[in-house]
């Protein structure tokens, strides 16, 4: 059973990636109007991983403390998510109002949301967090983060996950040590 901590956070994630994904289009953060720079997410796929770097990780300020932000990162499958985000994006062109909560209710029944790492301290020096989610499928994903629980601290990025150039059994080696020959004469 789902912790209400835990659906709090796949809900503020998966509205932050909404959002984002509606608002500024995969790849790029959200607009802040003045103060630190925005939230950046830089995605790279691997084999069968997607890795992720967040930077620009606001701290966070209780009272005299001045620590570390945190962020929750989702893997969402853009295949799955499109036909439930994709009339949203008429919806936001029109001016017309959007249900975060029933496209993210939307998201979870359609199997959109792959993996979520759900508590990541920045690194205190750099405001950095790195990792990944991993292993993954082949397939397009969007890697979407919120940091300190705040709609406004949001990014979104794309990676293809292409999974092995070769399937099992097949040799990178050369014609020669394929098919046996090469060998000396004697």
């Amino acid at each position: 059973m789902r912790t209400p901590r835990t659906m709090l956070t796949r809900a503020a994630i998966a509205l932050g990636a909404t959002g984002a994904l509606v608002a500024a289009g995969a790849g790029t953060s959200a607009a802040q109007t003045e103060g630190p720079p925005p939230v950046e997410i830089r995605v790279t796929a691997d084999t069968d991983a997607v890795n992720y770097e967040i930077t620009n990780v606001p701290r966070v300020v209780l009272g005299p403390f001045n620590s570390p932000g945190i962020c929750s990162s989702t893997l969402i499958d853009v295949v799955k998510a499109a036909p439930v985000v994709g009339p949203s994006v008429v919806d936001v062109i029109l001016g017309n109002p959007v249900d975060y909560l029933a496209i993210i209710a939307q998201l979870g029944e359609a199997g959109a949301v792959v993996d979520t790492n759900p508590v990541e301290r920045a690194n205190s020096s750099t405001n950095t967090v790195t990792s990944d989610f991993s292993p993954v499928d082949r397939g397009l994903y969007a890697a979407a983060t919120i940091c300190n629980l705040d709609t406004d601290t949001f990014a979104v990025g794309a990676a293809l996950v292409v999974g092995e150039l070769w399937p099992p059994g097949i040799s990178t080696g050369s014609v020669d040590d394929a098919i046996g020959g090469g060998g000396e004469e004697g």
